[in-house]
């Protein structure tokens, strides 16, 4: 599979936050985008939020942009992340000083802390009008090539937890690309993590995935098969089940992968096929 969209190696400007970096540095912040917004950029997609990462304060960042065109401002009480929307765009502005001056003296260490402890590569791009791109865990590579990367080891990612391997397939499916051979591997040998994933949530991700997947719908399951079957082992009996007759060459499971191939993008017909 391979992403639909172009991917950009640059950032094409104007970018339609541009003046909020611009406000941060002119009064002397570091500021930068960071995450879903710089990939979604870069494949030609208008982020639903821009978040950027700052060195000011909360405090500072409220009152840098009062009266400065915003239709809103909210601090979020629990993490301090200012948000800031307009008719133009929407952003969330998040502190990495830490509540202190720290964070200033060494605003690049912080981020490439933050920027690890995200989930895939793709994810952990940031960009400043300063600075350029800063890529240490080399997403912009994986843009290119179409493949969805753990930040780190993919097994301490996915050891206890189950969501974060529905995250790790939705991902791939909403953009197209497929998982790394070592993502895709851990995922598996981890999948009894799924058993204590809430229904709703399975449900939703599930929702997702064959709502938002383009045409490569069948191959990705077929590269994540095993732990499709795992939260729907009602499946399971389709694999290597013989139909033994001369309108059938494949078992139901292949059968039901060549319909979902033939099935277009609409999601209901997607899983009417798959449980057909």
């Amino acid at each position: 599979m391979r992403g639909w969209l172009e991917v950009r190696l640059e950032i094409e400007h104007p970018l339609p936050v541009e003046p909020v970096l611009k406000r941060l540095e002119d009064f002397g912040h570091r500021a930068c985008l960071a995450g879903d917004c710089v990939r979604d950029w870069l494949l030609g997609r208008i982020p639903e939020v821009w978040e950027i990462l700052s060195s000011a304060l909360p405090g500072e960042i409220a009152g840098l942009f009062a009266g400065a065109g915003m239709e809103k401002i909210s601090i979020n009480a629990q993490d301090g992340a200012v948000g800031l929307r307009n008719r133009h765009y929407s952003c969330e502005i998040i502190s990495l000083s830490g509540g202190s001056r720290e964070g200033e003296r060494d605003f690049m260490g912080c981020l490439e802390e933050e920027l690890s402890r995200r989930d895939f590569t793709v994810n952990a791009i940031a960009y400043s009008l300063k600075d350029g791109f800063v890529d240490p865990f080399l997403g912009r590579a994986d843009l290119e090539n179409g493949i969805i990367c753990c930040v780190g080891d993919p097994n301490r990612y996915f050891a206890g937890n189950g969501p974060a391997i529905l995250r790790a397939v939705r991902t791939a499916a909403l953009l197209g690309f497929r998982p790394d051979a070592r993502l895709l591997q851990a995922a598996i040998e981890h999948r009894e993590t799924l058993a204590a994933v809430p229904a709703d949530y399975v449900g939703g991700e599930l929702r997702q995935i064959f709502s938002g997947c383009g045409d490569g719908l069948a191959g990705l399951v077929r590269q994540t098969q095993e732990i499709l079957l795992t939260i729907l082992p009602e499946l399971i009996p389709m694999v290597g089940f013989q139909q033994n007759n001369r309108y059938h060459v494949h078992d139901v499971w292949q059968h039901t992968l060549a319909a979902l191939e033939a099935a277009g993008r609409d999601e209901i017909v997607r899983f009417a096929v798959l449980f057909h």
